[in-house]
């Protein structure tokens, strides 16, 4: 891929590691900088814009708005089109900040480019068909989701594969207040450790006020990505409870891979996948599971895991696969065309 540009864009959560991924992607492409796409952001919408948008909303002369609406944008993607001119691979890795209409306007310019998208997170099939008319590509982390819609499937990635870290943390949590049953879980988690006199960090961060509430594990703050990271650097073992339904690898898995922390997770999928090792993953079904975790995987030491499966795992593995597999269909598609 030395031959080949890219540009790199990213869900809001990863913003902050954007810098150390061009890094990467500089050693593997010739070239690799970062946009973040083709909406524009909060900061760069006018006033203007700002009222055209709240008609639109509200139906208001809604036959006259939308036209405008789409003039501003229109400008817009002129604008930052240049950037996407001697471009060989656009890759969206989580959000989907790049328009139909965009990616039209740029293969226009560009015949070569190929737009790549990459989710994790789970979305419906008609989601997901109306994004198979816009992208070259598109990966999801949900082995369901590639295969009721035909897409590929790819677990996502650790940044950073750290050792010799100073694990002062026995067991941390954060994540957002999504429901009555994850609460249930954070409180439960929370007594275990006081109960069992284990050094906790655990947050559950909610949007609203609660009134009946254990104050101890909530946060109405939001923490930023970078102070989760060195969280779970510093955690001996980390605490997810996935979204309902979802049974694809999480980013807190992968971090936890990367940095040499054990997990404990809902996600009972992990058992099919190879870096998983009883002695490093704990599966818990229900909210009472938890009262049933020995002390000793809190106190054991982390049992190491074969480089080759870690490297799978790795950003760098990643990319690997993601564009062998792109580079090897394309070489079918142009073979394929010279034998007619």
């Amino acid at each position: 891929m030395n031959d080949k540009k890219i540009i790199l864009s990213l869900d809001r959560i990863m913003i902050n590691q954007k810098e150390i991924l061009i890094e990467k992607l500089n050693n593997i492409f010739s070239e690799a900088k970062y946009f973040y796409g083709s909406e524009k952001l909060k900061k760069d919408i006018s006033f203007y814009e700002k009222i055209l948008k709240e008609l639109n909303r509200k139906k208001y002369l809604k036959k006259y708005m939308e036209p405008l609406l789409e003039k501003q944008n229109l400008k817009y993607y002129s604008e930052i089109l240049k950037n996407f001119l001697e471009i060989d691979y656009v890759l969206m890795i989580g959000g989907i900040y790049y328009s139909e209409e965009f990616i039209k306007l740029v293969k226009e310019k560009n015949s070569k480019i190929r737009f790549i998208l990459f989710l994790w997170d789970k979305f419906s099939s008609e989601k997901i068909k109306e994004l198979k008319n816009s992208y070259d590509y598109i990966y999801t982390f949900e082995k369901t989701d590639a295969v009721e819609n035909s897409i590929k499937w790819r677990p996502s990635f650790y940044i950073e594969k750290e050792e010799n870290i100073q694990k002062d943390i026995d067991v941390y949590f954060l994540g957002e207040n999504r429901d009555k049953e994850r609460y249930q879980y954070i409180c439960e988690l929370y007594e275990f450790c006081k109960k069992n006199n284990l050094k906790e960090n655990i947050r559950l961060f909610s949007k609203k006020r609660m009134k009946v509430a254990n104050s101890k594990i909530l946060t109405y703050e939001r923490v930023p990505y970078a102070e989760n990271i060195r969280n779970i650097k510093k955690a001996r073992v980390t605490f997810e409870k996935n979204i309902k339904n979802q049974n694809g690898l999480s980013l807190r898995s992968l971090e936890c891979l990367g940095y040499r922390t054990k997990l404990i997770t809902t996600n009972k999928d992990i058992k099919n996948y190879d870096f998983y090792i009883p002695e490093n993953i704990w599966i818990v079904d229900k909210i009472d599971d938890i009262k049933k975790i020995p002390i000793e995987f809190f106190k054991s030491e982390y049992k190491e895991i074969d480089n080759k499966i870690l490297e799978k795992y790795s950003f760098e593995g990643f990319i690997n696969e993601i564009f062998c597999g792109i580079e090897k269909e394309t070489n079918y598609e142009l073979s394929s065309k010279l034998k007619e």
